[in-house]
This record gives C-alpha cells, structure tokens and sequence, in this order.
C-alpha cells in the first residue's frame, strides 16, 4: 500500500501542509512537529512523489554535470561526489563528457532554456601532459600533479600533487545551484575556496615519505 500526505498527517497529528513542509525542507517548522513527522514518515514508509513535486514547480529534477573526461580518475571521483550530494535534493545527474570542446558545452547549456535539465555544473579543466623527453625529474626540471590520484603516488620518481578535496568541491558546486534553482535565480556570481593539501614527493625534490602542507 503506497501511503500519501494525508496518512502522514494524520499519524502525526499534524496538518497535510506541515508534512509538505517538512518534505520539502522548509526551515519553519517547529523541532518538536518535525520529529513527530519524520517518525511518521519512517514508520509509514513513507516516499514522496518527486516526478509530481518537480512538474508543480515547473522543474524536471534533472540536472547535468560537464566534465572534460571521464576516464580521468580525478573527474571519475568528481562526478561520484556530484550525484551523492545531488540525491541529497532529490535530484538526477545527467553526465556528459565534453572532451574539453567549447561548442559540446553549450550544447549542454542549451538543455537549461530547452527545460531539458534544471541547471549545469561545468567543470572546465583540462589536463595535458608536458613533453618531458631527454629531461630528467626533478634535476631538469620539477614536475607536480594536480588531483593526487594512486598512480601518482607510486610513479618513479613520486609525484609531487595538489590534492583538492573534491567532496566538497562537490557539495559547494550542488549547493551554488540548489541556492539558484530554489531561492533567487538572479544571484550575483560567487568565488568559493575549497580545502586543499599540497603533498610534496620526489619529482619536486623532496625524499621518498614526501611531506604535506595544509592549505585552503
């Protein structure tokens, strides 16, 4: 049996309104009122319709994460922290690889006026590779990474790296457009810092073991 808002309610002792409140996150709701509600909703089994609550607010729940390439490990992980803090606003993430292209980017900008998706995270950066031939590192010259993906780690020499903490860059970037699409969509641009770590190894000159600086 698939129980509704009204069964919540009534378990609760509360009204149909106050459970949608607390479905949809509404901050004024008394603490005492909410527990009782989300014991119902446990107890109940409870799960709402988000296909219906997305269409009543002109939504698709759909939104889309960009990223240069997938086989990167760095965007891999990206994208793995994008879609667990999406499910977090109930929402789907559509992602697309676009090899870095500026014309497959705003493809996937097109879907936000199409009302194909809600909105896009774009994550721009490309990686390349220095041509290294006939050099030797770090005599030569010092060589740093940035992502601190395993592999770099256990190269000969260890490669020196920046590793940003991409859960949280996840969770800023989620939150960035779940402030957008659910309060005011004309909000000014903002720059926000992610915590990071430099991890200095071999191919900067440091002894094997490395060592690590804390930043951001």
């Amino acid at each position: 049996m698939r129980h509704r808002l009204k069964d919540v309610a009534e378990r609760a002792g509360v009204a149909v309104k106050t459970v949608s409140n607390v479905v949809n996150g509404h901050v004024h709701v008394r603490p005492d009122t909410r527990a009782r509600v989300e014991e119902a909703i446990s107890e109940l089994n409870y799960r709402s319709n988000l296909s219906a609550r997305h269409l009543r607010k002109g939504r698709t729940g759909v939104i889309a994460l960009a990223v240069p390439e997938l086989d990167i490990p760095y965007f891999a992980e990206l994208a793995r922290y994008v879609v667990s803090a999406a499910a977090e606003h109930g929402w789907t993430v559509l992602i697309d690889q676009t090899g870095g292209r500026r014309e497959q980017q705003r493809v996937l900008a097109s879907g936000i006026t199409g009302h194909l998706i809600d909105g896009l995270i774009l994550s721009p950066l490309g990686l390349t590779a220095a041509d290294l031939a006939g050099l030797r590192v770090p005599e030569d010259v010092a060589v740093a990474g940035f992502d601190d993906i395993e592999d770099g780690r256990f190269a000969i020499p260890a490669l020196s790296t920046l590793a940003p903490d991409k859960e949280q860059i996840a969770r800023l970037a989620v939150q960035l457009l779940a402030d957008r699409l659910t309060g005011n969509p004309t909000l000014p641009t903002r720059q926000l810092k992610a915590p990071y770590r430099l991890h200095l190894r071999e191919s900067t000159g440091v002894r094997r073991g490395g060592s690590v600086e804390e930043a951001g």
